[in-house]
């Protein structure tokens, strides 16, 4: 059943399939899913079962009975259950893939181990028998070479091997069943270990001083075990007399098991405890009541599931109970036995502790978890009991000890967002967790690990490591070679001489070392000698380099500091070996090596006064190691740099340090960083800004050493090597962020600007190079980058957009602004089509993207670029990527979708003169205008428009006019753009033009969208009509508006008021001078402020249907109109010309125009409109149908309604007539909510586009 069911098949034929292939067999024949059928009634029980397939498969055929009568009775069953059938195969159907799998994949059981083992070994062994009958009836002769014959037979020699090989089982613990004074083995025990001192195992069981007349209680803590050392007969003879003595003799016990912060060392071996069960007094085990284990971490969960399977169950205690704290066990225990617990206890007091619910510890499997940071620890608890044995289950419980954690960071690789890391000292264990808070986690424990008093490390923890002693005591020789000291000089001689003959250097310079002389001076027989043996003992790497680190930090001089950088400096090239796969001191887990290069960070952070010789002898050598290394450092330098965060002491002198072992490969590893961490893709986490990114502490730090790694060599081979990455990063992130960040990447430009001056080979690049420089030092330049600066001494200060269209400008204006410095500092067309090409497929590969911050910078980008030689599947790639983002439009994000329109209209130009999607992405221009959605207006409006001018570019209006072959064009589209129409009342059959022009119209009354609608009503205007001049008109011009262009001509009204603007209006319709008197524009001049008067004819308005849609778009057009204008006054002017000609179809339209004939009547002074809106009056009273409307009306002059009246129902019937009902409404902007729901729509026409 893995494969997904597809919505294209058929109710009828998913469930021949599911109930044919799988369902209905098993139910026929349950041998076949090894359940056996009684011998005695199998027949019976067979044509039962058939019975019951042939009504499931009814049920899922969705079929009654009819041929065999004897089931018809069932038919009523069927009726009732077959909705429930289909009903459950629809839903198999819709398959809905979880976002993040892993977040949803918690841990549910145990791993397995090395006891189960021992639990098949004893299965096997005792039921051998019949498992090889099973096995060997499948070798029975049946078709020869059958495989399932081959494969039993081959089944049962390989088990028959194993047992062999395995030997007799391991056996089960037997208790005792003798009592103290006739177990003899107990007895000897007991003689043997007498009078022996018992105070190595005194502290392992405690007996607690619990009242007599109650239970006793021992404690028993497993974490003191260690069984390296521990004697186990001498604790067995402790317990057992401690169980002897008066106050607990013949008196029940419990014992709790103190589990916290149990180890593998504590493990105590299964022959030991099977030892210890046997040798166990009945007597004393049947006085055991309770065995009460306490916080059991993983390991002693895996540890107590061990001795379940080897014990087989065998009980040794009366009750067993598991708790996960101190809080649980305190209500089944006496209080005196609490006050023993002294370690359990003091840390659940601990205060303060903060509780983080929201975790995941990650382990074989995600399990959810409850992380506690105290004073001194971590605990971390399952939020899910796991099973220990059959009807005994416990939430694990770990206790992390502050003091043994040496490091807590973020992971930055990867596609959780939230995972951090602790990791144990000297190279221990590296637990991986993951948490929506791990920012406070780790600045919790981090906080925590501060406030813990300093303490010096123990001396064995010092030399725990055999490889540490000699590492340390070199670093002592070579520190004590004092200048002014020849008594310590002698001693530090001596001492190194040792340390040489112990790694058996047999080329040691010194000889004499008690007569304290060696030659030369001793600071440079210090640095060569320590130079010498780092070639030669170079595992004592990862060990001499943190001693160095460590001894640094109690040092007063700073002159003792420089010496351990000198004579330190020698170690820094066999890093190199650790990281290396062929070499034999190569660290598999890295862990040692990440903490000797933190050990080499913290001593750049720690030490600002010897920087300059940090950096010369330390991070200049690391400059010089091999790029496998290399990547390493810098990984783990930008990870130290970035705990820290940007713009504190700590990453400002890791960026110092970046900048010693600045090269080629590192500024290439810097950038390519920058732009994977940008470009990072969190589904359960996207972001609309930058900011927000959960990796922005990182992509700040990588901005700053962005900036150190500047070009600067002076040479155009190097400098201009990756001006392409540092221009796509630039736009990624810039203007974001604090001032610091943009500084920093303002800076960036500045740097690369001034090494392409310097770096120039061609001094006719010199002085356009200085007036970009010069420019970028402006106050709108420094906009690009989000910065202000009122003087040029002045701080810089952050400045940020007004609004998502300036915003996106300003992105625009930057992108740009750098392609003019490729342009010019590239200094040949070679060049600079190399880095544009390079630059366009960094931005291809990061547009595609589904993080909307980086999308909507990507896809400005990617606009700019792409302005030649556009394919149809890049634009393809486009339009599945703006798909996914309307998906993804909210009320205040529209960025990444109008950045995608941006992006569309620049490429549209460049698409081949065939392409598939010209047409329609005209249509789908229309549907996003139609959608009524204000952010997206203007970009719709000017995708409309390129997409219009460049079909008529390619001649594809030469045939046929422009409504015509657009509607053709609409074809693959019509199921989804006609629901559009049906949704806006509109009918683009029915006329093109007002249907167009009344989804665009309400960007005229809008101040920021007025210049977009009137260029995309232009445009369709003036392309009309050149269409139809070429098709009809011999001379070229017109005597009057073409039907075809009239919506547009009314609609563009608003915007042409004065004789001038007319003008050019009627001179885009192309209309002769002969009939500018009908045009209304007969001896009128810009002076003279009379509007012109339109005739109909010259409308070309010759019928009733023509009439009604000019007045019912005109009438809307009025009800936003100023009330006293020139548009006004034309307005009524048309209207009372076609009153004159159509009376009825006026009066139709008077109900939606009669509270703006109220408003003009009662305060208008124009008389102009005054006679226009008395003739549209008197008009109207004369339709007997609309007398009884008007007296009341007229009763009412003298009220102002601010309202809109709503059309009539006699004006609605007529344009539903002609599909164009919503003609009547005035088209405004969607409130935010119902217009994002309209652009959520979209999609489907977007899915049909690119199908």
């Amino acid at each position: 059943m893995a494969t997904t069911w597809t919505p294209a098949k058929s109710l009828g034929k998913k469930s021949t399939e599911i109930f044919n292939m799988f369902i209905s067999p098993a139910v026929v024949a349950p041998e076949t899913i090894d359940l056996e059928l009684p011998k005695e009634s199998s027949q019976v029980l067979r044509r039962g079962l058939m019975i019951i397939t042939k009504i499931i498969q009814n049920l899922a055929n969705n079929i009654f009975f009819g041929k065999e009568a004897h089931m018809v009775v069932l038919n009523a069953f069927l009726k009732a259950n077959i909705t429930n059938v289909t009903r459950f195969l629809s839903d198999l159907s819709k398959f809905s893939p979880a976002i993040n799998d892993e977040e949803n994949d918690q841990w549910l059981g145990t791993t397995s181990d090395d006891t189960d083992i021992i639990v098949l070994h004893r299965f096997f062994d005792k039921h051998a028998d019949k498992i090889g009958k099973e096995l060997l009836s499948l070798s029975k002769p049946s078709i020869e070479g059958d495989p399932a014959a081959l494969s039993g037979k081959r089944a049962w020699d390989g088990l028959c091997a194993l047992l062999v090989d395995l030997g007799p089982p391991l056996e089960i613990p037997r208790p005792s069943l003798y009592s103290r004074q006739v177990h003899s083995e107990y007895i000897e025990l007991m003689a043997r270990c007498e009078g022996k001192d018992t105070t190595s195992v005194e502290e392992i069981f405690i007996e607690t001083g619990v009242p007599l007349d109650l239970p006793a209680v021992f404690i028993f803590q497993l974490s003191k075990i260690d069984v390296e050392t521990l004697d186990v007969e001498l604790l067995m003879y402790y317990i057992f007399k401690l169980l002897s003595l008066p106050d607990y003799d013949d008196r029940p016990y419990d014992v709790v098991l103190d589990c916290t912060s149990f180890a593998s060392s504590c493990e105590v071996p299964l022959s030991w405890l099977k030892f210890a069960a046997e040798l166990f007094p009945s007597d004393l085990r049947l006085r055991f009541a309770t065995a009460h284990v306490l916080n059991p971490n993983a390991l002693t969960h895996k540890y107590l599931r061990r001795l379940y399977n080897v014990a087989a169950g065998t009980p040794f205690c009366g009750n067993v109970r598991v708790y996960s704290s101190v809080a649980e066990l305190r209500p089944h225990i006496p209080p005196e036995a609490l006050d023993e617990l002294i370690t359990p206890l003091s840390l659940e007091q601990e205060s303060p502790q903060e509780v983080f619910p929201e975790a995941t510890m990650k382990v074989v499997q995600p399990r959810p978890i409850v992380l506690t940071v105290g004073t001194t620890h971590i605990r971390i608890t399952s939020v899910k009991a796991q099973l220990i044995s059959p009807g005994l289950s416990c939430k694990a419980t770990e206790i992390i000890q502050l003091a043994d954690i040496s490091d807590i960071y973020n992971v930055a690789i990867g596609t959780d967002a939230c995972e951090f890391i602790i990791r144990r000292s000297r190279g221990g264990v590296t637990e991986y967790f993951s948490s929506p808070k791990r920012e406070a986690i780790v600045r919790a424990i981090r906080s925590a690990k501060g406030r813990l008093k300093e303490v010096q490390t123990p001396l064995t923890e010092r030399f725990s490591r055999f490889s540490n002693v000699p590492a340390t005591l070199l670093h002592v020789g070579l520190l004590s070679v004092d200048m002014n000291d020849e008594e310590l000089r002698g001693a530090a001689y001596d001492l190194l001489g040792a340390v040489c003959r112990y790694l058996n250097y047999g080329k040691s310079p010194i000889v004499a070392s008690q007569a304290g002389f060696i030659p030369g001076d001793p600071t440079a027989f210090v640095t060569q000698l320590s130079e010498k043996i780092a070639g030669f003992a170079p595992q004592l790497t990862l060990d001499f380099i943190p001693e160095v680190g460590a001894a640094m930090s109690s040092m007063q001089k700073t002159s003792q500091r420089i010496s351990c950088i000198h004579y330190l400096s020698p170690w820094i090239k066999n890093l190199a070996l650790f990281s290396n796969p062929t070499s034999s001191l190569f660290e598999r887990s890295g862990a040692r090596l990440r903490d000797c290069i933190r050990n080499l960070a913290d001593l750049a952070a720690s030490y600002p006064d010897i920087t300059s010789t940090i950096q010369k002898y330390i991070w200049v050598e690391v400059g010089k190691l091999d790029t496998v290394i290399v990547d390493v450092v810098l990984d783990e330098l930008v990870r130290t740099a970035t705990e820290g965060g940007v713009g504190t002491h700590r990453c400002e002198a890791i960026a110092h340090a970046i900048a010693s072992l600045s090269s080629i490969s590192v500024r290439g590893r810097i950038y390519a960083k920058l732009r994977k961490v940008v470009c990072k893709v969190y589904v359960s986490q996207p972001f609309k800004v930058l900011t927000e990114h959960p990796n922005w502490n990182e992509i700040s730090t990588l901005i700053r050493f962005s900036l150190v790694v500047a070009p600067s060599s002076g040479h155009a081979g190097c400098d201009q090597l990756y001006v392409p990455e540092i221009i796509h990063n630039v736009t990624l992130v810039a203007g974001c962020g604090p001032p610091l960040v943009r500084k920093s990447v303002y800076g960036i430009v500045m740097n690369l600007l001034q090494a392409l001056y310097t770096s120039r080979t061609d001094e006719s690049v010199g002085a356009p190079l200085l007036r970009l420089i010069e420019e970028c030092t402006t106050s709108d330049q420094l906009r690009l980058f989000g910065l202000r600066r009122e003087t040029p001494t002045s701080e810089y200060t952050n400045w940020d957009p007004m609004n998502d269209k300036e915003c996106l400008d300003i992105q625009e204006r930057l992108t740009e602004f750098l392609i003019r410095v490729m342009e010019v500092g590239s200094g040949s067309r070679g060049l600079l089509n190399v880095w544009r090409a390079r630059w366009m497929s960094l931005v291809t590969s990061t547009a595609f993207q589904v993080s909307p911050a980086v999308q909507t910078r990507a896809f400005i980008s990617l606009g700019t670029l792409a302005t030649s030689d556009v394919d149809d599947d890049f634009l393809y790639q486009i339009l599945v990527a703006f798909n996914n983002a309307l998906e993804k439009v909210t009320d205040t994000h529209t960025l990444s979708v109008i950045s995608m329109l941006r992006c569309m209209c620049k490429v549209v130009p460049a698409l081949p003169r065939d392409s598939r999607y010209l047409c329609l992405l005209f249509w789908l221009a229309v549907a996003l205008l139609q959608a009524s959605h204000l952010s997206i207006y203007v970009e719709a409006a000017h995708l409309l428009r390129v997409t219009l001018e460049n079909i008529e570019q390619r001649g594809m209006f030469a045939s046929e006019s422009v409504p015509s072959f657009l509607l053709q064009s609409r074809a693959p589209l019509e199921e989804i753009t006609s629901q559009l129409d049906e949704i806006m009342k509109i009918s683009f059959e029915s006329s093109f033009s007002f249907s167009l022009a009344s989804i665009i119209f309400k960007g005229v009354r809008h101040g920021g969208l007025r210049d977009a609608a009137e260029s995309v009503l232009r445009s369709l205007l003036c392309v009309t009509v050149r269409a139809e001049t070429a098709h009809d008109i011999p001379n070229g011009f017109r005597d009057g508006i073409s039907p075809e262009a009239l919506g547009y001509f009314l609609a563009l009204l608003p915007v042409s008021t004065t004789p001038t603007t007319y003008r050019q209006l009627l001179d885009d319709c192309k209309i002769d001078e002969a009939w500018l008197p009908d045009a209304g524009l007969n001896g009128l001049d810009d002076d003279d402020h009379s509007a012109p008067r339109m005739s109909a004819a010259f409308l070309g308005i010759r019928d009733s249907s023509t009439a009604l849609l000019v007045t019912s778009f005109v009438g809307t057009m009025l009800a936003t109109a100023q009330g006293d204008d020139t548009e006004t006054e034309m307005l009524f002017a048309l209207l009372s010309e076609i009153a004159s000609y159509f009376p009825q179809t006026v009066s139709l339209t008077y109900e939606t125009l009669h509270n703006r004939i109220k408003e003009v009547l009662a305060n208008a002074s124009n008389p102009s409109i005054i006679r226009s809106v008395s003739n549209i009056f008197r008009v109207s009273l004369q339709d007997y149908s609309r007398q009884t409307t008007l007296r009341g009306s007229t009763a009412t002059l003298n009220t102002v309604d601010e309202g809109l009246t709503s059309p009539g129902r006699n004006h609605l019937n007529a344009l539903e007539e002609l599909g164009m009902q919503g003609l009547a409404n005035n088209f405004q902007f969607l409130n935010p909510g119902h217009a994002t729901k309209m652009v959520n729509w979209i999609p489907q026409l977007v899915t049909r586009i690119i199908a």
